[in-house]
């Protein structure tokens, strides 16, 4: 993930004392996928559906990403398939497969990350690709070893990626890796990279590795409960599940009590962490203390990470439904459901202008 200088500091430099009013940028397409095996784009003032493509048979899993006018995503498939669409108008610009893997394992279970003209997606056999963003060729892969992958996160010319137990830093360019990190076992979420720092949860654990070397700098470990979703960093806070630590010494600042959380990981915007929880809301707390400030609910729990772009609140629900939803108030713009099986993708929103949002930290997150 990347910090962004905000929107208000590009406006009011380098320009004339009294500048004409720019044109306000506002949120135009809804991209998600659903276990129904579809990718959705949805308008995102409306909720009406601008077109579906069909990745898969079965389920999709991971979120899309947009980049340079195409949606990658990649299928929960036996035949390792991983997509390219036009974003206007969900035509497939081309198709990149590993083919048929162990067991039929081959399936892209990690969310695709897009990052100097190359995209990075991972399958389950524990494969990392990097493809040609605009073509699909291959460029080189990384084999760990292991099964199942994080999504791969892009910063300073390396990809973070890890599995079970491990983290791994590859070159961007070549493949070849540069450093790993072990821990005694455990789930491995996906990795948050600002300043110089990889912050990553293994099973019950919050870690901070140097992004350079993979020394540790400290580890965290909740009082109560498990670690879901993946880390979220924002002003010098570690969000993840319901709980908030400080970024640079790891100690525990505030948490949610009471509420059974999800795999959603936790968005930051305007001083508010957004979350859904697997007692079928989504909150929105006050980033510095925790306090309550809403919670919506919807049929079914909230696996699914939500985006917010220009004061709303995009998120979907193991009910099947995509939500729009004031980030002030609470109070529900629209829905639209999906097919069988529910949504636990996470929307990608690109703005009029073309600006790309993501779950994380509120901005491109590209």
């Amino acid at each position: 993930m990347l910090l962004l200088i905000s929107t208000s500091c590009i406006i009011f430099s380098c320009k004339e004392s009294n500048p004409a009013p720019e044109e306000l940028d506002v949120a135009e397409t809804v991209y998600i996928g659903s276990r129904d095996g579809l990718l959705y784009a949805f308008n995102a003032l409306t909720g009406a559906k601008k077109w579906e493509f069909v990745v898969a048979s079965t389920i999709i899993n991971a979120s899309p990403t947009v980049a340079n006018g195409l949606v990658y995503i990649g299928a929960y498939s036996a035949d390792g398939k991983f997509y390219a669409v036009d974003a206007t108008t969900g035509a497939k610009k081309w198709e990149f497969s590993v083919g048929l893997g162990d067991h039929g394992s081959n399936f892209f279970n990690s969310s695709p990350t897009v990052a100097n003209g190359i995209v990075y997606a991972g399958n389950f056999n524990g494969k990392l690709y990097a493809m040609d963003a605009m073509s699909g060729i291959k460029k080189w892969e990384f084999s760990t070893g292991g099964s199942g992958l994080s999504s791969p996160t892009v910063a300073n010319g390396i990809v973070y990626m890890g599995h079970y137990g491990k983290l791994y830093a590859v070159d961007a360019v070549t493949g070849v890796k540069k450093w790993e990190y072990v821990t005694d076992g455990g789930d491995t979420s996906n990795p948050a990279v600002i300043d110089g720092i990889v912050y990553v949860s293994f099973g019950l654990n919050v870690f901070a590795l140097d992004a350079l070397t993979g020394a540790k700098k400290w580890v965290h470990r909740p009082s109560s409960g498990g670690i879901y979703g993946s880390p979220t960093m924002a002003n010098g806070i570690v969000y993840f599940g319901g709980y908030a630590i400080n970024a640079m010494s790891g100690t525990y600042k505030w948490s949610l009590e009471g509420v059974e959380f999800s795999n959603s990981s936790p968005t930051v915007a305007n001083g508010v962490v957004y979350i859904g929880s697997k007692d079928y809301k989504l909150y929105a707390v006050d980033a510095l203390t925790g306090a309550k400030k809403w919670a919506f609910v919807t049929e079914q729990a909230v696996n699914s990470s939500p985006t917010v772009v220009s004061g709303v609140v995009y998120v979907g629900s193991q009910d099947r439904k995509l939500y729009a939803v004031d980030a002030l108030t609470g109070t529900k713009k629209w829905e639209v459901i999906t097919g069988y099986g529910g949504i636990f993708s996470s929307p990608c929103v690109v703005t009029k202008k073309g600006v790309v949002y993501h779950p994380g930290i509120s901005g491109d997150q590209q």
